[in-house]
């Protein structure tokens, strides 16, 4: 990176343009004129910019004029835009100077996105992550103050102990902004860096612009915006304050519960549902209804049955996935295995929902009044497994929920049945991967196979 601002231009003839954006330009601070000559550039900033039209001149005051030369061409810089022409004096008196309107002018081009400012005393943090110089496949998380923010890049300011890391960083990515962490790498690449005055730091300071490789979702930065300014509302998830939505979730799974307590035979569950091929957006009520089914079948056929392991395996069926409810396709990663394998295929907006899923649905759960009794309990164990780093270890040990083992081995065996729509019970077992774990898992392979022996 070099010291020059590398902003995007255009150049502008037309005299409307040029005009309104130079006076646009007087009610901001930071206007400078600049002059070279002997291998030395005079700086001074002006003041009071009046147009006069008539006469195709600027006129505008400076604080200290002794220095200029009316004799060499001048470069004036503008704050509105980052406007910048270059002009000739055509008279200079006591401080007051006169130009031409130029004939064209370079404007910074419009940016596609909003941005938000901030001033420096406002000391907004983020934190900047990237590989580590000391220890291998580490990482390294520098918070630092920033100065703006849109949807397509981030503007920080750095002392140079921090710009001196940054410059020698590597995979440089957004950790966190105001209190969001991101879970996904969310890079991005310098493109300008430029010295900053500041007037409360004594020591150097250097403003450093960053563009993301990714925009960051638009009710991100609104969010962010908002909390920033005290104004924040937390919402519990997507969809959980929403009434309507409540009262449809609830009478689709009273109506689920009924249909399922009247099964009694293993069977039963399994009448009428022989197709089970992903169709589009059907694929999540099919992913519900199914899980149901299957959920119930299994602890049918372990005779732990109950009204309530009834309603709680039906219900978790129902809110587990409820991130997703306006986000059907990310229902069908099957986990994270799968998740990384296409997550390069996905928004980020959509990365950051699928880590946070679990626990949108924990939260929705722990709010809801209606939530039978324990499923609070079995959802928060979900989530610790969904969330172990080692989830062979956890699927392991011994004191395992029984419920929790009919979860996942319902929600595998979902899977494999929307994928293999001419399935059966005995390719089913032959792929059985829960066996290793006894417990529950051994108990349930084993009265799987007397089930499909006794029905062949």
């Amino acid at each position: 990176m070099n010291n020059e601002v590398n902003l995007k231009y255009e150049i502008s003839k037309d005299r409307d343009e040029i005009l309104k954006t130079i006076s646009a330009s007087n009610n901001k601070n930071r206007n400078i004129l600049w002059q070279n000559y002997n291998d030395h550039r005079k700086v001074v900033e002006i003041h009071n910019i009046q147009i006069d039209p008539i006469q195709e001149m600027i006129a505008f005051t400076v604080l200290e004029s002794s220095g200029l030369l009316s004799d060499r061409p001048i470069y004036i810089k503008l704050n509105h835009r980052n406007l910048i022409f270059k002009g000739s004096i055509l008279n200079i008196s006591q401080g007051n100077v006169l130009v031409q309107i130029p004939d064209e002018i370079k404007l910074e081009e419009f940016r596609e996105y909003k941005r938000f400012a901030f001033e420096s005393n406002e000391k907004r943090k983020v934190i900047l992550s990237f590989d580590s110089h000391l220890v291998n496949k580490a990482k390294e998380n520098l918070p630092i103050q920033m100065l703006d923010v849109s949807q397509s890049g981030l503007g920080v300011i750095v002392n140079y102990f921090e710009k001196e890391k940054l410059i020698k960083s590597q995979n440089l990515s957004l950790s966190t902004l105001g209190h969001f962490k991101f879970h996904s790498h969310f890079y991005m690449n310098p493109v300008y860096k430029t010295n900053y005055q500041d007037i409360s730091s004594s020591e150097d300071m250097f403003k450093i612009g960053y563009k993301f490789e990714e925009q960051l979702p638009d009710n991100l930065i609104e969010n962010f915006i908002r909390a920033q300014e005290g104004i924040f509302e937390s919402e519990l998830g997507f969809l959980g304050k929403s009434r309507k939505f409540q009262r449809k979730l609830h009478r689709e799974y009273r109506a689920m519960v009924k249909k399922l307590e009247a099964k009694k035979e293993f069977d039963d569950f399994f009448i009428g549902h022989g197709d089970f091929r992903n169709i589009g957006h059907e694929y999540l009520p099919k992913h519900i209804r199914l899980l149901s089914m299957f959920s119930c079948a299994l602890a049918n056929l372990l005779n732990i049955n109950s009204k309530l392991l009834t309603q709680q395996l039906t219900y978790i069926a129902f809110v587990h996935d409820i991130a997703y409810f306006n986000n059907p396709r990310l229902a069908q990663i099957k986990d994270d295995k799968h998740f990384k394998k296409i997550a390069f295929l996905l928004k980020v907006h959509e990365r950051e929902l699928y880590y946070r899923a679990p626990q949108f649905a924990l939260q929705f759960a722990k709010a809801d009044v209606h939530a039978p009794v324990g499923a609070e309990q079995l959802l928060q164990q979900i989530v610790a497994y969904k969330s172990s780093v080692h989830p062979d270890k956890f699927l392991a040990m011994e004191n395992l929920a029984a419920p929790l083992a009919i979860f996942v081995t319902a929600h595998h065996l979902v899977d494999y049945v929307l994928k293999h729509p001419h399935w059966s019970f005995f390719e089913y077992l032959e792929n059985y991967p829960f066996g290793i774990y006894g417990g529950t898992f051994l108990d349930i392979y084993d009265k799987l196979k007397q089930a499909r022996i006794a029905a062949a």
